[in-house]
């Protein structure tokens, strides 16, 4: 009998675990389909796949995006959910499907409840952000609405002033999801060796990652301020670092890269955009990650004891509140191992070779 295994991919953040589940499967031939609604992670499964010549099968669901503001939407919503179901799900039974997040992707989350009619749905946490509830009337009624269209129980919570929906407890108890668990009980770097297909030498002697996650910066007052606090960053890597030692990794996200800031770092060799950066701190000789707000931060210091570095004190947000808030995330997430330095001296003291 062979088992079919469907992975909702829906972060970067969610790929480790994946592998790790894969990895440890103790199921002869399994069915492997892997379940993608953003491009760039189309990109990464593929060249995963066919590098290692796996015969996983990428299960890209084209999610069409309408705005709950028009009531026309909300029947187009509901039908093209039930569209996605019947055209890739309808055959299901007794088949394990597996998710990671518990935020953000309301339709996949709609499919999942479909699904749990007739499989078993298990859950692995590894978004462990928590942001504070809203609960004045605008967001009562989106919850409502959330609910009426996608038929899934959410909570509403405050990202940056901006609302968000996040699972709640109902929404795991209705489709009787299984928890399994959090990303440090999978997370294995000799997995993340065994599937890497990038070549070494674009890592080999590499010494410090700089992270392209300017979610801080796009927050910041202007964009000229944005550019003035990423040349200041560069000018100090470059002080203590020769150009061969430093590797670029751009956002995966093409919403990240809309202002073009990656051009900065122009004469830095550029790691593959759309392949997480877990793969980039596999080379041994790196000692310094340096980032934003990257939900990898946390990831480089607290799984690879790599020395990791935030500049988001440096960059001046319209919501300052919001950006303490991200480093209270970043701080419980590393187990208070990220460094924040607060001026560029103490930036340059960090950075300084040891």
């Amino acid at each position: 009998m062979s088992y079919r295994y469907y992975f909702f991919s829906l972060a970067y953040t969610n790929i480790p675990a994946i592998l790790s589940i894969i990895e440890k499967l103790n199921v002869k031939n399994p069915n492997i389909n892997i379940v993608l609604d953003t491009k760039f992670h189309r990109k990464f499964w593929q060249e995963l796949i066919e590098n290692n010549k796996l015969n996983w099968k990428v299960l890209f669901l084209n999610v069409p995006h309408y705005s709950l503001r028009k009531i026309f939407s909300w029947v187009r919503i509901r039908q093209s959910i039930r569209r996605l179901f019947e055209m890739n799900f309808q055959s299901l039974h007794n088949s394990h499907i597996y998710f990671f997040s518990s935020s953000w992707s309301l339709v996949m989350f709609s499919l999942i409840k479909l699904l749990a009619e007739r499989n078993m749905i298990f859950f692995i946490d590894c978004d462990k952000r928590v942001f504070p509830e809203w609960k004045n009337l605008r967001n009562v009624i989106y919850k409502f609405l959330v609910h009426l269209i996608y038929r899934v129980e959410a909570r509403i919570v405050n990202v940056g002033d901006r609302p968000a929906p996040m699972l709640s407890e109902s929404f795991f108890e209705k489709a009787k999801v299984e928890r399994v668990g959090e990303l440090k009980n999978f997370y294995d770097y000799r997995i993340l060796r065994k599937y890497d297909f990038v070549s070494n030498s674009i890592t080999a002697g590499k010494r410090i990652v700089l992270l392209d996650d300017d979610y801080c910066v796009y927050e910041s007052i202007s964009s000229r301020e944005a550019y003035k606090i990423l040349n200041n960053l560069k000018k100090i890597i470059d002080a203590n670092f020769s150009k061969n030692e430093v590797l670029f990794k751009r956002h995966p996200n093409p919403l990240f890269h809309t202002k073009n800031f990656s051009l900065i770092y122009d004469n830095y060799i550029e790691y593959p955009y759309y392949v997480p950066s877990d793969f980039t701190f596999l080379e041994q000789n790196i000692r310094f990650v340096v980032g934003g707000a990257s939900t990898t931060l946390p990831i480089a210091s607290k799984y690879y004891n790599i020395k990791t570095i935030s500049y988001i004190k440096l960059a001046p947000c319209r919501n300052e509140n919001f950006k303490n808030l991200i480093i209270g995330i970043l701080k419980a997430e590393s187990d208070d191992k990220i460094e924040f330095p607060d001026s560029w001296d103490k930036m340059s003291s960090l950075l300084k070779k040891s």
